[in-house]
């Protein structure tokens, strides 16, 4: 038979997918299962427990293929391979609202949300599961038409750098050895007993309530508040506000209203 006539196969560039062709002039009636065989061995494609069931399909497809066209189909599929899955952080608490970053102070309160109660810090209490850690997942390889193994990676765990403050217990929960503000910051993860407000306590932090030590690089707007069970300090100009702590104050901006 004419070299141009024979069956012939096709791979796709991923190797995961063979097609199997009959040339316009193929004579239909030599057309058999072990014909049909021996093109996909000549095409490297492996044969499997499905392969019969696909060559019985191609041969009574092509039965009813329109006449003086080529016809294929596809008659072997490989398995993709299956990546791990990376590890990750699955935090359980309650994280600030986002809020509005930079809200009108002409309207403190807007859509219901008073922007004085705005909350930014995540405030825990000693014992309190802050998250999960879920390990990576081990990858299965996969197999293409040909049988060539594709090799599948597997997941990386999560790189979570932590302090005393938070404890792993059983390889997977992260609890709170301290009450205090979580500190996501960093590179390393850890739970602060100080709140420490790098401008104004304004809009953009609201009212401050804690259970620890405050300090304030800059100053406290009109009508704000802090509450704080230990010290405060605040190094700039404090407003019309009212400050409540169980320990010290250091105003050493002073004060002004």
């Amino acid at each position: 038979m004419d070299k141009q006539n024979q069956l012939r196969t096709r791979i796709a560039g991923d190797g995961l997918t063979a097609w199997l062709i009959m040339p316009e002039g193929f004579d239909r009636t030599m057309l058999t299962p072990g014909l049909c065989e021996c093109a996909l061995r000549d095409g490297s494609i492996e044969l499997n427990n499905t392969t019969g069931e696909l060559i019985a399909n191609f041969i009574g497809q092509s039965t009813v293929a329109p006449v003086g066209r080529p016809y294929e189909a596809i008659i072997a599929r490989g398995n993709p391979p299956r990546h791990g899955n990376d590890g990750c952080v699955q935090w359980l608490i309650d994280q600030p609202a986002d809020q509005q970053a930079n809200p009108d102070i002409t309207k403190p309160i807007q859509d219901g949300v008073s922007f004085y109660d705005r909350k930014v810090f995540t405030i825990v209490k000693v014992g309190d599961t802050l998250a999960h850690i879920l390990h990576p997942t081990i990858g299965s390889d996969g197999r293409d038409v040909t049988g060539k193994n594709l090799a599948a990676k597997d997941g990386k765990p999560v790189d979570f750098k932590h302090d005393e403050s938070i404890l792993v217990a059983r390889g997977d929960q992260a609890i709170a050895q301290i009450s205090g503000v979580l500190d996501r910051s960093g590179s390393v993860i850890c739970i602060r007993d100080t709140i420490e407000i790098a401008d104004y306590v304004d809009f953009s932090t609201g009212n401050i309530t804690f259970n620890g030590n405050v300090v304030v690089h800059k100053g406290v707007r009109d009508l704000f508040n802090i509450q704080a069970d230990r010290d405060v300090e605040v190094r700039g100009l404090i407003e019309a506000a009212s400050i409540t702590t169980g320990g010290d104050l250091r105003a050493l901006g002073g004060f002004a209203g």
